[in-house]
C-alpha cells in the first residue's frame, strides 16, 4: 500500500509548490508512522518508491522499459557505487547504494550496456540528479546524454548550489534514441535508481560562503545578503535587493541547477549600503524551474539566493 502517489501530481509537486524547499510539511502523515524505514520491504519494486532524504520523504515518478531484448544496464560505476546489475527486466531500485558527491567537484560516471544475445545495439543514456531535492527531475538536472554500443564515460560537475544531503540519481538507457522524459515508460532498454549524498564544498565548510545548507530560506537583509521579490517569479521581471558591507565593484550572476552561468550582469562600482536591481527574467530566457542568483563584489561571492520561475 502506497502512502503517496508516484507521479508529478503527488508529493514532488506538493514540495515544489511550497515557498521553501524543505518538504516535511507534506510528509507529516507518513513520518508519524513508527518504523517507517521498514515499510519499503512491504512495497512492490517499481520506479517511484517514496524516498527518505535529509529534508523528509519525497515521492518520485515512475520510469521503466518494458523489453530488454535489445539491451539492459549491465554496470554503473561512480565513486563508491560499482554495481554490476545484469538484466533486471526494465527497472531496478538500487537506492540502497550511495555515493558521496561534493559541491563544485567534477566526477566521471561509467555506464556499461549488456545484451541478451551476441548482437549489440546503440544505446542512448540519460541520467538525472535531483539537486534541489524536490522529487522532480527537471531539465536543468539532466546530465547530458550520450550513445554507444559499448561502455561510455561521462564527466560532470556538481553545481555549487546543490542542496546538501541524500537525493536520487536516475539512469535511463534506451535503444535507438535518447529518452528525455524522466518519467517515461518506453519499450527497449532499462532504468535504474541510485542514491547520491551531496556534501559541502571546502570553501563553504570554511565559511567563505555563508548560507544555509538548503539555500532555500529568504533571509533578513544584512550586509552581504541578496533576496528576490517576488519569489516565485511569475512575471517578466523581479527585484533583486542586496546589501553591501563596503564599497566595491559588484556583479550578479544567474545560474541554473546544473551550474551553468546563464547571465553575468556587471553593475560597476557601488558604495556600501542597500541596493535594488530590476532583474528581467524574460530577457534572460528563464524557463519554469529553479535558479540561483549570486552576488559578487570584487570578484568574491558574498551572497546567493535560490529562486523559482513559474509560468
Amino acid at each position: 500500500m502506497k502512502l503517496f502517489t508516484n507521479n508529478k501530481s503527488g508529493f514532488g509537486a506538493c514540495a515544489k509548490g511550497m515557498n521553501i524547499y524543505l518538504p516535511f510539511l507534506c510528509a507529516i502523515a507518513l513520518l508519524s508512522f513508527s518504523g517507517f524505514a521498514d515499510l519499503s520491504a512491504l512495497l512492490p519494486e517499481e520506479a517511484g518508491h517514496d524516498f527518505l532524504n535529509n529534508a523528509g520523504t519525497v515521492s518520485y515518478c515512475q520510469s521503466k522499459a518494458t523489453n530488454t531484448s535489445k539491451g539492459y544496464i549491465e554496470k554503473v560505476s561512480i565513486e563508491t557505487i560499482n554495481n554490476t546489475s545484469g538484466n533486471n527486466g526494465g527497472y531496478k531500485d538500487y537506492t540502497n547504494l550511495s555515493a558521496n558527491l561534493q559541491r563544485g567537484a567534477t566526477y566521471t560516471i561509467e555506464l556499461t550496456p549488456g545484451f541478451v544475445s551476441g548482437a549489440a545495439y546503440f544505446e542512448y543514456w540519460t541520467f538525472y540528479i535531483d539537486y534541489n531535492h524536490d522529487g522532480i527531475f527537471e531539465p536543468g538536472e539532466m546530465v547530458e546524454g550520450r550513445h554507444s554500443a559499448i561502455r561510455i564515460n561521462k564527466s560532470f560537475t556538481v553545481p555549487a548550489g546543490a542542496l546538501a544531503g541524500n537525493t536520487r540519481m536516475r539512469i535511463q538507457m534506451q535503444e535507438g534514441s535518447q529518452e528525455t522524459d524522466p518519467c517515461a515508460t518506453y519499450t527497449y532498454g532499462e532504468v535504474e535508481d541510485y542514491t547520491v549524498n551531496i556534501t559541502s564544498s571546502p570553501s563553504a565548510a570554511n565559511g567563505s560562503i555563508k548560507q544555509d545548507a538548503e539555500m532555500n530560506a529568504v533571509r533578513e537583509e544584512a550586509p552581504g545578503t541578496v533576496t528576490i521579490s517576488p519569489n516565485p517569479v511569475a512575471g517578466a521581471s523581479s527585484r533583486a535587493s542586496y546589501s553591501l558591507a563596503k564599497n566595491g565593484n559588484v556583479s550578479l550572476k544567474v545560474i541554473d541547477m546544473n551550474g551553468t552561468i546563464l547571465r553575468n550582469i556587471s553593475l560597476g562600482a557601488q558604495i556600501a549600503g542597500k541596493h535594488d536591481y530590476l532583474l528581467n527574467t524574460a530577457s534572460i530566457g528563464l524557463h519554469a524551474g529553479h535558479y540561483i542568483l549570486v552576488l559578487e563584489q570584487d570578484k568574491q561571492i558574498i551572497a546567493r539566493s535560490q529562486f523559482i520561475v513559474v509560468h
